[in-house]
């Protein structure tokens, strides 16, 4: 069994204060590209923080 990422939805973590949703993510590896200071980081950390 493994586990699989369809979406993801933040509110009120670190720079995410506004409810935020990623979703339509597929299988496999899902690359995401904006600009610096968008959050891209912060977004990871709170993957991380979900899971550990």
């Amino acid at each position: 069994m493994s586990l699989k990422i369809r979406r993801i939805a933040l509110t009120n973590f670190r720079k995410f204060r506004e409810p935020f949703v990623l979703d339509g993510l597929s299988d496999g590896l899902n690359v995401i590209i904006e600009p610096n200071e968008t959050g891209k980081s912060t977004l990871l950390e709170a993957m991380r923080a979900a899971f550990f």
